[in-house]
Parts: C-alpha cells; structure tokens; sequence
C-alpha cells in the first residue's frame, strides 16, 4: 500500500505541467466557481479499483485561512485521495494559480501526519506535525505545488503550448524536483467524457509528463479536453469549466474521471 500511495502521490503531483508560470502567457479561468471532479483509482493492468480521488476547485472562497494564517486568496483547491484505510487530503489557498500556502493531513489508520507550508519570496517554507520550520530554495517564478500542478496547466492554450519546466518543492524528501513535459506526436485521442447529461466522445490533447532529474523513471501520460465549447461544462456560474484532465495513466496506476459538476 505504501508503495502504491507513492505512486498516488507522483501521478497526482506530475500531471499537469505543460507550461512553466514564467512563460509570459496570461493566465485564464478554467473551471466555474465550484467545480467537483471525481475519479476512480484503478491497478493500470489488473483493472483493480484502488480508491478513489476527488478534486474540489472554488473560486472567491470564503474561507481564506489555512494554518493559522489568512491569506489574500481568489481559489481554494482541496484534493483528496482515498484508497483502504488510507486518506490524503490536501488543500491549497492561491493568487491568480500561483500557491500561498497548503495543508496535507495523511492518515492511515490511527497514524496521522500535517504537512503545512506556505511560499514566500523565494523559498518554500514547511513543517510536519508541528515540528522545525524548514526551507527550501525555489525561486520566486517557475514552480508551484505538488497535488496542485494539474490545475495549472487548464489556465493555458493546449494547443499551442512548447514543452517547459516547472519547480516542485517536495516536502517528504526535502528537494525540489524539475518536471518537464512533451505534447504526443500524436496529439489526440478519443475518451468517454461523463458529461452530466451523458458521456461523450471527445478527442483529448495527449501530453507525456518526466522528471528531468536522473533517474528520470517512466512517462505519466495525460489526457485533456480540447478549449471547445462544445466540451465545457456549465452551471449556474458566470465561467464555465474547462480542459479537465479526464485520464492519468502512471505506470501501473490509472487515474478516470467519473463524475464532474460545477456551479
């Protein structure tokens, strides 16, 4: 389980970077003012469902304070992983999708452990369960947050991007890691989108995900909905979601949206 939750934690931190944040584009809302999407963990060759993950994006959140702290924030982003007597829940507070500050909470059975961290000027600053403060250097553009990362692609042009790098602090091992990205030669492929009112077949954007570090390890491929109106997702906000990454497929885990909605 620990090693599938490793796993977990990769896929969920690589799966978005197609573009670095100091790559001059301006950034665009990509989803509602709430957004729910719901995927099903599976075993990539046996088809065993492992869990599940849930990703709730909010706009304009009323709560605004995560450690203590209360931050200028417009997006609230909870993440949650759930797979046996395991959960991993993670929630961002962010300016413009760049991260102030996050709180993970693991726990697995009766053993808990909080990650809590917060970015300023060029450094990533973290602490577990209450424990030393530490830092790490990250610079001040070009990197963001681990379970994060795939919003930060849904704010871009998919069909236009080059490939790029993006920083990630990582506080279970002390390092910032670099992740680079490669649009497919083959750039699209048809996958069943649960749209509300039924699935569709939608043409996606493929995208393969590395580290650049060595050992590097195998690609994370990902697939997204073309910026289409025919494959937003609407509700009762006045923007409508768009560009979800529907499938993640990391070695031996998969990664498939189920059910989404927004208001």
């Amino acid at each position: 389980m620990k090693k599938i939750l490793g796993v977990v934690t990769l896929a969920v931190i690589i799966c978005a970077v197609l573009v670095g944040c100091s790559g001059g584009s301006t950034v665009a809302p990509a989803w509602a003012d709430r957004e729910e999407l719901v995927y099903n963990v599976t075993d990539t060759n046996t088809k065993e469902t492992l869990g599940t993950m849930t990703v709730v994006n909010e706009r304009r959140p009323e709560d605004k304070t995560l450690n203590g702290k209360t931050y200028d924030a417009d997006g609230k982003t909870t993440v949650t992983v759930v797979m046996g007597e395991t959960t991993i829940n993670t929630v961002f507070l962010t300016s413009q999708y760049t991260v102030l500050a996050s709180q993970k909470t693991r726990t697995e059975g009766e053993n808990v452990t909080v990650t809590n961290a917060y970015h300023s000027g060029k450094y990533y600053y973290y602490s577990v369960n209450g424990g030393e403060e530490k830092k790490l250097k990250t610079g001040n553009t070009g990197y963001t947050d681990s379970e994060y990362l795939y919003n930060y692609i849904r704010c871009y042009d998919l069909s236009s991007t080059s490939p790029a790098s993006v920083k990630i602090a990582d506080a279970a091992t002390g390092t910032v890691k670099t992740v680079t990205t490669t649009r497919m030669s083959v750039s699209t492929a048809s996958v069943p989108v649960p749209y509300p009112a039924g699935a569709k077949e939608v043409d996606c954007y493929v995208v393969a995900v590395s580290l650049s570090d060595t050992p590097s390890g195998s690609a994370i491929y990902v697939w997204y909905t073309p910026d289409n109106d025919d494959y937003n997702l609407s509700g009762k906000s006045i923007s409508p979601s768009k560009k979800f990454p529907v499938k993640i497929v990391e070695n031996n885990i998969t990664y498939t949206l189920a059910s989404m909605s927004v208001r």
